[in-house]
């Protein structure tokens, strides 16, 4: 099953959105770790997602403090449990505890330089669906600014952790 929320980012008027820098990692099953945030500035959004493998016993990852949540799915068997949050400005590092006792989490955070920073979301994440064979499908999608970057984040469910 994919998780695949789609984001819209208004731009100021006379300038072009663009990626700055990403960071990946994991963090171990009940730990408690300092995540490195990707270069940011006072005019840069950061994007982010963290996610686990589902199950039947499944906890919800945190959306990380100075973070705003901006989707989350999973919660069944099969399905990845992941959240995708947004933070303007939020640092050098933030502190993140995997909720989970059995499952380790991965994550990614991205940095976007020229983003309007009073309104970086445009719009609602649609609901994202699955071809059945876990590939996925995502609406049809209509940004309502002008040089605005739609984005996409996704989670896989797999038995690797």
């Amino acid at each position: 099953m994919i998780l695949a929320p789609t984001l819209f980012i208004p731009v100021p008027s006379s300038t072009l959105i663009h990626p700055r820098d990403t960071v990946t990692g994991k963090v171990t099953a009940g730990a408690t770790v300092t995540i490195t945030m990707p270069t940011n500035g006072a005019a840069d959004v950061v994007v982010g997602i963290i996610g686990h493998q589902g199950n039947s016993a499944w906890v919800d990852p945190n959306t990380p403090t100075g973070f705003t949540l901006a989707k989350a799915d999973g919660g069944t068997f099969n399905i990845p449990n992941a959240l995708v949050f947004y933070g303007v400005n939020p640092g050098t590092s933030v502190s993140y505890t995997n909720p989970s006792a059995t499952r380790d989490e991965a994550y990614i955070f991205r940095s976007y330089s020229l983003v309007d920073t009073a309104s970086p979301l445009s719009g609602t994440v649609p609901a994202e669906t699955s071809t059945g064979n876990d590939e996925p499908n995502p609406p049809s999608i209509t940004t309502s600014h002008n040089n605005a970057m739609v984005i996409a984040f996704g989670a896989v469910n797999s038995t690797d952790n």
